[in-house]
């Protein structure tokens, strides 16, 4: 919820459920952070590159603010959307595909384009 709440879009919990599950693109309970990036671009069609939303959802990742996500901050993010934490390897995984320029950091511009803009 408190993720969702930091978009603009609170939420009770049974709220929350019904969102991951719908979410949930490979069934495994959880909304990981291809899911939660998809989600939030099918919610806001109309983003734009320099939409504040995109920036919002980078920022909810980017707990410290430098301007990258690392995977200690993908993981937090993670394990709050699903109140657990993902498996090393499936966070391996999810930062192998959005890594795309393999510096071991997401960037806003990587971000994007895994959003889609």
């Amino acid at each position: 919820g408190k993720c969702m709440e930091k978009l603009g879009e609170p939420m009770t919990a049974a709220e929350c459920k019904e969102l991951i599950a719908a979410a949930d693109k490979d069934e495994d309970g959880c909304m990981g952070f291809f899911e939660f990036v998809i989600m939030v671009k099918a919610d806001k069609p109309e983003l734009g590159e320099d939409d504040l939303s995109i920036r919002d959802a980078f920022n909810m990742f980017d707990k410290n603010g430098d301007g990258h996500i690392d995977r200690e901050e993908l993981r937090g993010v993670l394990a709050q959307l699903d109140e657990k934490a993902p498996s090393a390897q499936d966070l391996d995984e999810m930062f192998r595909e959005a890594d795309i320029n393999r510096d071991g950091q997401i960037t806003f511009e990587e971000f994007k384009i895994i959003i889609g803009v």
